[in-house]
């Protein structure tokens, strides 16, 4: 348990914080005192301006994504995301963290901010947290929660984590089925529940000899392992408001049954004037994905829908990196990696008076990657990077009677950083970034709820796109800090819904589209302004998109896209007190998606608003009770169908309304 440190404490006037010319921040263990923190987590959750960034989740271990390092170093898991790696360390063995400037370092592909986090690990040492939901027209969530223990002895550590994962969710809601002209000819009740259990286990095994003819050597073992089950069911009443309607009840079931495991291991030695370190991986998943529908219309024989796939999906990754310091102010990365993922998926498809249908797909990915990187710190405030590579990937659909498809790609990063002094940094970067493509746009799937069937293409390719990036920060310990970030990306190959020449609907490329985006993460310590105790933090982004429709060659957004977002949080620990009270706010905008013969638009109306209050010290053990979704928010969709595409007739218009209810959420957390 660890000993509570309150905001009472006036050993330290303000923030521990130092900030070094180069622009490095350093944040001390005393910083986060008045948190009462737990684990790593809930350290970074606190760093001013910073947030974290869980990588683009692509195939392979490619370059680093993730915003985090671990004394220096890169995670070399892929199954974790940074929350769970960060919920494995206690803050006992956290000696300080350091936010470093990604071009600064001798890791390809990290930009901006890196969070490195220094940890000592000692004796055993963990943490535990226990939380539960209580929620209206729902069931409580009660098996929520986690353990994690890590230690050292000699030059062996373990870190390990036990998570349960439950997830519960509920919403009521009506839909309003309406002619073109506007006329209501169909009225309808829904209720959507979702279970989810997610349990899953990692465990981390460390060997970092001190002494010896191995001295210098690494050794990490990685092996994870989860179990997925989730329910979702859609129960509809509909009621006939005109002779075009219909009266009855439908019930969609759709699920989840998921088995998957990783094992992972990178072994790092001096080899010559540097340092070569070599990382395998092997990941499987094994997933289940039912669908149940049955439509009992008035009077009329009920009509029954099932689909059942099975998808089995595996990836091998074989990696090498070579670092050396060819000259002062100058280090050099040769890394070589090859990738193979295989997806298996077999359905079943059932219909009332029809006979059962099949489909199988099979495909494999070849993919070998070599980057040069050279990091250059041209002046104690200028830093440079550049990686150059190519990727060679061949896709393979084994499944079907076609020739594979390989391509060369070119990519690359260009970034750089400027230190104008302690408290401001700028960044700019330049990227040729080549997309991948997701094995699901070969499988054909139905959606029953919305009556549309999407089919595989075996033909698509992967998107392109060049990135240019420009970003301000500035490092404070009290008063506004933060990034401010403005992004343009210009992209080849796009991927959108396109009709095949068999008049069927999938995924496909077309050509052109560009984004610009604004971005900002800032934190308001107020201790000097307001009150000691008191900060306000807020992200928010606008971003905006086109691309020439496939259907209509007009210009438009692309299809769902994120139009803006805002989360404001403020959080006030009461002096000398072990109390402390938090809020946020936050809401969004998403722009239309499009289908060859649809629009729809989604919106949420009312933001989700939460409170909390924080006991740092409730017996022993820090108590946290929650309300959220205080302003009981919804989220509407307006639904347009058309005959044949978007330029034909509109054949009806469906617009429904659904609301989650409040939350009462109660957690507990320690230290061991």
């Amino acid at each position: 348990m660890v000993t509570p440190a309150f905001s009472q404490d006036t050993k330290v006037d303000f923030a521990p914080i130092v900030l070094s010319e180069s622009g490095v921040e350093t944040f001390e263990p005393e910083y986060f005192a008045q948190f009462q923190p737990q684990t790593a987590l809930d350290m970074v959750a606190r760093l001013p301006g910073f947030s974290l960034d869980s990588g683009d989740g692509g195939r392979g271990f490619g370059q680093a994504s993730q915003n985090i390092l671990i004394n220096g170093k890169r995670p070399s898991s892929k199954s974790q995301s940074p929350r769970d790696i960060l919920e494995q360390i206690t803050s006992e063995t956290v000696v300080r963290i350091e936010i470093l400037d990604g071009a600064s370092l001798d890791i390809p592909g990290l930009q901006g901010q890196i969070a490195n986090i220094i940890v000592s690990a000692g004796e055993l040492s963990g943490s535990w947290r226990y939380s539960a939901r209580f929620r209206e027209r729902s069931q409580p969530q009660i098996l929520e929660g986690g353990v994690t223990l890590t230690g050292k002895r000699g030059d062996v550590s373990v870190s390990a984590q036990l998570d349960f994962g439950q997830f519960i969710l509920d919403e009521v809601g009506v839909e309003k089925f309406s002619l073109p002209n506007g006329t209501l000819f169909e009225d309808r009740t829904e209720r959507l529940t979702l279970s989810n259990q997610r349990p899953n286990a990692s465990l981390s095994l460390g060997w970092t000899p001190q002494s010896g003819a191995l001295a210098g050597h690494v050794a990490n073992v990685n092996l994870s392992a989860s179990l997925l089950n989730r329910d979702t069911s859609v129960r509809e009443r509909f009621t006939a408001v005109t002779n075009a309607g219909r009266t009855g009840v439908s019930e969609v079931g759709t699920g989840e049954d998921e088995i998957e495991y990783e094992i992972g291991a990178d072994y790092a030695l001096p080899a010559g004037p540097g340092e070569l370190k070599l990382i395998g991986l092997y990941r499987s998943e094994d997933s289940d994905f039912p669908t149940r529908f049955v439509f009992s219309e008035l009077g009329q024989t009920p009509l029954r829908q099932t689909i059942f796939r099975d998808d089995k999906e595996t990836e091998t990754i074989l990696r090498s990196e070579y670092n050396v310091i060819p000259a002062k102010d100058h280090t050099l990365q040769f890394s070589g990696e090859y990738a193979l993922n295989t997806l298996k998926s077999d359905s079943l498809f059932t219909f009332t008076g029809a006979a059962d249908t099949t489909d199988f797909v099979e495909v494999e990915e070849n993919r070998f990657e070599a980057f040069v990187t050279h990091g250059w710190r041209l002046s104690e405030k200028f830093n440079l990077q550049t990686s150059l590579g190519a990727e060679y990937s061949k896709i393979d659909v084994l499944s079907i009677p076609a020739q594979p498809r390989d391509f060369v790609r070119p990519k690359g990063t260009l970034s750089a950083s400027y230190v104008i002094s302690p408290e401001w940094t700028v960044r700019g970067n330049l990227e040729r970034r080549v997309g991948q493509l997701g094995f699901g746009n070969f499988v054909s799937t139905v959606n029953v709820t919305d009556v549309n069937a999407t089919a595989g293409n075996d033909k698509i390719v992967p998107d392109q796109r060049w990135v240019i990036g420009a970003e301000v920060q500035r490092n404070i310990a009290v008063g506004l800090s933060g990034t401010v970030k403005a992004e343009m990306q210009f992209l080849e190959d796009s991927i959108e819904n396109i009709q095949f020449a068999d008049g069927s609907f999938g995924p496909g490329n077309i050509d052109g589209g560009h984004q610009y985006s604004l971005e900002a993460d800032l934190t308001w310590v107020l201790d000097e302004l307001v009150t000691k105790g008191l900060r306000l933090g807020l992200q928010g982004g606008v971003f905006e998109s086109q691309i020439d429709d496939p259907i209509t060659n007009e210009s438009r957004p692309f299809s769902g896209d994120t139009q803006w977002f805002y989360e404001i949080n403020a959080r006030y620990d009461l002096p000398n007190s072990p109390w402390a009270f938090e809020s946020e706010i936050e809401q969004s905008g998403l722009q239309p998606r499009f289908r060859v013969n649809e629009k729809s638009q989604i919106q949420f109306i009312r933001p989700e608003i939460e409170f909390s209050v924080i006991h740092k010290d409730f017996l022993g053990i820090q108590c946290t009770v929650g309300v959220q979704n205080i302003a009981d928010f919804k989220f509407k969709r307006d639904r347009q169908i058309f005959d044949t595409d978007r330029l034909g007739n509109l054949v009806r218009q469906e617009s429904f309304t659904r609301r989650r209810g409040r939350r009462l959420v109660i957690e507990l957390t320690d230290t061991f």
